[in-house]
């Protein structure tokens, strides 16, 4: 099997992968919504920490499209100069785009990182269900996971492009 049927194969697990959770938390989302008009409603109540967990669930969707979006070349992306470019020239703009990405997504990794771990030095709670504590960084694990998922697909996408270019599609 050669590299690029690697790569295709690699990038596939992870787009199901991302899409089959993104199914998920989308469901999730639904459903939560649809009890928490229900029951405030209805019974004028709702579940406690039924909003906050929305709004983190939110962050999970808007990071998991994001790859998504980023694996199928889909991203926000101005491109009209690189239209007008010879197919060379496109071909080694669109290498340094994806080697730029990476590296800001590099940085924005390790910010997230450094995020991460005050989180979870903080120990905060986020909200308790019964006797179960949901602590913050638990929720907030995408931020790190994200970006980290976005600079993979950008990688991924970038190694794929250069290897077609420098090698042809057949390798």
């Amino acid at each position: 099997m050669g590299l690029l049927r690697a790569l295709a194969g690699i990038r596939a697990v992870l787009a199901g992968t991302e899409t089959a959770l993104l199914v998920g938390i989308a469901a999730v989302m639904i459903l939560m919504a649809f009890l928490q008009v229900i029951l405030r409603e209805v019974f004028s109540a709702g579940i406690l920490w039924g909003d906050i967990f929305l709004r983190h669930l939110v962050l999970w969707a808007g990071f998991l499209g994001g790859a998504i979006a980023a694996e199928k070349k889909s991203h926000f992306a101005i491109d009209v100069l690189q239209k007008a470019l010879p197919e060379r020239t496109r071909a080694f703009v669109s290498l340094a785009i994806h080697a730029a990405a990476v590296a800001c997504l590099v940085l924005l990794v390790r910010a997230a990182v450094d995020f991460y771990r005050y989180e979870l030095d903080a120990g905060s709670i986020l909200f308790t269900v019964g006797e179960v504590s949901v602590p913050e960084y638990a929720l907030n694990s995408i931020i790190p996971a994200g970006f980290i998922l976005l600079a993979v697909h950008f990688f991924l996408n970038g190694l794929t492009e250069a290897l077609e270019m420098f090698f042809g599609s057949g390798r």
